[in-house]
């Protein structure tokens, strides 16, 4: 199980983010593609959850390689425009791969058919 406590040192805690994200990739946790995929996507951009998880495809410009965040879902209050990058853009597309052109993007498992949704705990994770 992965642990995390902070220490004062930075490269002891660029080492946990490190052994996370190994994890991660060998998905240890036998999570769902969509919840490592979410993950990927929140420690890639630094959103916030709620900003994140209603994301719908029409919001992607491949043309201009952005994504367009509506205001209504930024703390802001402004739209927000997130570079895509290329590890963005492939993980976009294996989730197209798996979806399809569903309106979006990040949908609970096959079957359920729902957005993924936030889970209000102490944890901070991410329920389907």
């Amino acid at each position: 199980m992965f642990a995390f406590y902070m220490d004062a040192h930075p490269l002891r805690f660029l080492r946990v983010f490190k052994g996370f994200f190994q994890a991660l990739e060998k998905n240890q946790a036998n999570g769902s593609l969509i919840i490592i995929c979410a993950v990927k996507v929140l420690f890639m951009t630094f959103l916030r959850v709620g900003s994140m998880v209603p994301m719908r495809l029409s919001e992607l410009d491949l043309e201009q390689d952005l994504w367009v965040i509506p205001a209504e879902r930024m703390k802001s209050g402004k739209e927000h425009l997130v570079p895509l990058t290329n590890p963005l853009k492939d993980l976009f597309e294996s989730l197209r791969k798996i979806y399809g052109d569903e309106e979006f993007v990040f949908l609970s498992p096959p079957g359920f058919r729902k957005v993924v949704t936030p889970l209000i705990s102490t944890t901070g994770g991410l329920r389907a």
